[in-house]
C-alpha cells in the first residue's frame, strides 16, 4: 500500500478516517475502538509517537488498518465477508504491535519532518562543546567558508579524508588555486589524486588503476601491494604530521550530543581530526539523526552494507571533547534532491 502524505498522516485525522470507514463497513462493535485506542496509547506511552524518527510509529499503526478498510469498501475482492474483514482488520492493527518496542528502522517522511528542530538541537548542543557550525546554501558558499576559517590560522596544507560532499563542490581544486596544498588521504583517492584524475567509482575510487600503475607514481619498481601500501601509509603520515587543518565528511550526525560520526576502514579521518590544529567537516543536513539509539540503528545497516570488504571498519565520533576546533560546514540543499 502506498504510504500517505506525510502533509495529512497525523494522529487525529488518520484516527478519525479509521472509525468513519469502520463504521462505514458496518463495524458497530465497541470492541474496534477500544483496540484502536489501546494501541495508540501504548505507542505514545512508549515514545512512538507522532514526532517518532522512525518508521513503525502511530501513523504508520493507523494507515495499514485504514487501508484495509478502504480495500474493503471498495467491494473489488470477491467473496470478502463482513466477518473477514473484520479479522483484517484487526490483523492490520496488531500487524506490527510490540509493546516493548523502543527503537526501528528510520522513516524518510519523519525526517523531513522534524529536520528544523533536529538542526536546531543539533546546533545547541555542539555549540555548547565548543563547536562553530555554518550554513551554506550552495557549493560555492561552502567553498568560501572552508577558505575564511582556513586563513584565520594561516593554513598552507590541509589532509582531507571521507568526503564526497567537497569533491562535489569541487573545494580541491578552490583551495589550490588559493594557494592551500590539499592532500586527500584515503588510500584511493591519493592514487587518483597523484595521477591527476578524477574517481572512477564512488566507493572505489582508484579502482581502475593497477599495481603497476600504483608503483609508477611513486617511482618504485616493486609492484607487491603490500610494499606499496606501506610506502604509501608512510607518506600520508609524514602529511598528517605537517597539515595545518583536516577536512572530512561525516556520515552521522547525532542531534541531542552535537556529535559527528564517521565510519571509515582506514583510520585516517581520526588521524585527519586529531593531529592538525583545526578540523572541519563539510556535511549535508540530511545526516541527522537524533539519538545514539537511533544512530544503533543506522550503524547496523551501514555496517552490514560494507560487510563486502575485508578491511574491518571503524566507528569515530568528533565530540569536541579533544582540544582541537570542529566546524562542522552544512550544507542547506538535501543532498537527495541534487
Amino acid at each position: 500500500m502506498t504510504k500517505l502524505s506525510s502533509d495529512i498522516s497525523n494522529i487525529a485525522y488518520l484516527k478519525n478516517e479509521v472509525i468513519r470507514m469502520a463504521e462505514k463497513n458496518g463495524f458497530s462493535e465497541s470492541c474496534y475502538k477500544i483496540m484502536l485506542d489501546y494501541t495508540i496509547n501504548n505507542l505514545q506511552s512508549s515514545g512512538l509517537g507522532e514526532k517518532y524518527y522512525g518508521y513503525h510509529n502511530i501513523d504508520h499503526l493507523l494507515e495499514i488498518p485504514l487501508g484495509v478498510l478502504l480495500v474493503g469498501d471498495s467491494k473489488q475482492i470477491p467473496n470478502l465477508s463482513s466477518e473477514d474483514l473484520k479479522y483484517l482488520f484487526v490483523s492490520a492493527i496488531f500487524h506490527d504491535f510490540e509493546p516493548d518496542k523502543i527503537i526501528d528502522k528510520p522513516s524518510e517522511d519523519n525526517v523531513l519532518k522534524n529536520l528544523n528542530s533536529l538542526i536546531d538541537e543539533f546546533i545547541k548542543n555542539a555549540k555548547n562543546q565548543g563547536i562553530e557550525v555554518f550554513f551554506a546554501k550552495d557549493a560555492n558558499a561552502h567553498n568560501e567558508i572552508v577558505l575564511n576559517e582556513l586563513k584565520k590560522i594561516n593554513a598552507k596544507k590541509v589532509v582531507k579524508s571521507k568526503s564526497m560532499l567537497t569533491e562535489e563542490c569541487g573545494l580541491n581544486e578552490f583551495l589550490e588555486k588559493e594557494g592551500i596544498e590539499v592532500i586527500d588521504t584515503d588510500l584511493g583517492e591519493r592514487i587518483v589524486q597523484l595521477r591527476g584524475e578524477k574517481p572512477s567509482h564512488i566507493v572505489l575510487p582508484a579502482i581502475h588503476t593497477t599495481k603497476e600503475d600504483v608503483a609508477e607514481i611513486l617511482n618504485e619498481t616493486n609492484t607487491d601491494p603490500t610494499f606499496l601500501t606501506h610506502k604509501m601509509r608512510k607518506l600520508l603520515r609524514d602529511e598528517f604530521l605537517s597539515a595545518d587543518a583536516g577536512v572530512s565528511g561525516a556520515n552521522f550526525l547525532v542531534a541531542n550530543k552535537g556529535w559527528a560520526v564517521v565510519c571509515t576502514n582506514e583510520g585516517n579521518a581520526d588521524l585527519g581530526a586529531i593531529l592538525p590544529k583545526l578540523h572541519i567537516i563539510s556535511v549535508g543536513i540530511e545526516k541527522i539523526v537524533p539519538s545514539m539509539q537511533d544512530l544503533g540503528v543506522f550503524l547496523s545497516s551501514f555496517l552490514v552494507g560494507i560487510l563486502f570488504f575485508v578491511a574491518k571498519p571503524i566507528t569515530s565520533s568528533s565530540t569536541g571533547a579533544v582540544p582541537v576546533p570542529i566546524i562542522p560546514i552544512f550544507l542547506q540543499q538535501l543532498l537527495i534532491n541534487l
